[in-house]
């Protein structure tokens, strides 16, 4: 960043979600401010302390946290003059009714868990409330309103007067990158898939090819990094399909996925409404680790990836455009290869920390102008 904002401003990260969520999304902006802006001060917290936060700092970020306090939080720092940014990287307006995370953005009041801090302060272990309207609420009253996408800006967009969102990307943090061991000789060709709970449905629209390719291949394994999905196949050579428990830090994560050196790394969706509004970050992850990748043409990736250039995408997503993409990365492994090296290039060139900061200051920087008036050298 060539022109930095050279007295100090305040800012405080209310943390909403856990693991990689909070990370992208949370920790993410927050390790922005502290290295562009080590002149800020900046604290990421996980509960509200209303009357002091609102003394100690004149812009609030929360990520998806939806509780009654936040709307308050959010109210009481507008009626003072400051700046309130919310954030949102799911549609959790079309969450589909098998996703886990149904049961907390399905329409209606709804019984929300605390966390411990909470539940001390509540003397009970949840509340009631209807999720969707707050998120509604504080998308609208919210100063800044940002996403991942820029689908899902346009989503955000529908519950705001004034449809001003913006895009933030999520990144990759280079000083984080893998260390890439030598691969080995071997006979074995290595598939697999990463990721979280709640894609049951995602995962089934590949599977039966994987365990066509796997019967077919007697040379090929399939590895499942992080959630465990092994019950989803029905009839795979069991000797030949592993779990890898995944790391809850996404530093050690982003090595995992590159010590288990995959050749294939799919990433197969379902054409829900909320893929539509997700970022490429799976695309992003085995790209760093050299993982080549095979994914649905849904959502971020026909947008992200160059067909046959860093990546492949799945025609239609249908099985037989599966087997037929997997083969071919299994039969033209130089070709694999180059389609990763391309994509890691592509994303050192577009999705770093560097880049996103120079589209996340900037808006920071306009808002304290425009709301705070006062010109961005002169406020406290």
């Amino acid at each position: 960043m060539e022109e930095m904002l050279n007295t100090k401003s305040s800012v405080i990260f209310y943390s909403g979600a856990k693991g990689g969520c909070d990370f992208y999304r949370s920790r993410q902006p927050f390790s922005i401010l502290r290295k562009y802006h080590p002149e800020w001060i900046a604290d990421k917290l996980n509960r509200v302390h209303l009357s002091s936060d609102t003394q100690r700092y004149n812009i609030v970020h929360t990520y998806r946290n939806h509780q009654p306090m936040m709307i308050t939080a959010f109210e009481k720092f507008n009626s003072l003059g400051k700046i309130t940014i919310f954030d949102l990287d799911d549609d959790v307006f079309h969450m589909p009714s098998w996703n886990q995370a149904y049961m907390e953005y399905r329409p209606g009041i709804v019984k929300v868990r605390l966390t411990p801090e909470m539940q001390a302060h509540f003397k009970r272990p949840y509340v009631e409330y209807n999720v969707l309207d707050n998120i509604h609420k504080l998308i609208n009253i919210s100063t800044i309103a940002t996403a991942s996408t820029p689908y899902l800006a346009n989503e955000l967009a529908k519950h705001r007067n004034n449809n001003d969102v913006y895009v933030v990307p999520n990144f990759i943090d280079t000083e984080w990158l893998p260390m890439i061991s030598p691969r080995l000789p071997r006979n074995v060709i290595k598939i697999g898939w990463s990721g979280g709970y709640n894609h049951d449905e995602d995962l089934k629209v590949a599977i039966p090819a994987v365990e066509q390719i796997l019967w077919q291949y007697p040379n090929t394994t399939f590895t499942f990094i992080g959630a465990d999905y092994r019950n989803l196949m029905r009839n795979p050579p069991k000797d030949r399909v592993f779990h890898v428990l995944g790391k809850p830090n996404v530093h050690e994560y982003y090595q995992l996925q590159a010590d288990e050196q995959l050749d294939i790394g799919i990433i197969p969706v379902t054409d829900d409404l909320i893929n539509f509004s997700k970022s490429p970050i799976k695309w992003m992850e085995y790209a760093i680790a050299d993982i080549p990748t095979i994914a649905s043409p849904i959502g971020p990736y026909p947008d992200n990836i160059q067909h046959q250039h860093t990546g492949w995408l799945v025609k239609k997503n249908k099985h037989i455009e599966w087997v037929k993409a997997i083969e071919f990365y299994i039969q033209h492994p130089e070709d694999a290869r180059a389609y990763a090296a391309n994509a890691k290039k592509d994303i050192l060139n577009r999705y770093t920390m560097d880049h996103v900061a120079n589209i996340f200051i900037p808006i920071l920087e306009k808002h304290i102008y425009e709301t705070m008036s006062i010109t961005p050298y002169n406020y406290c």
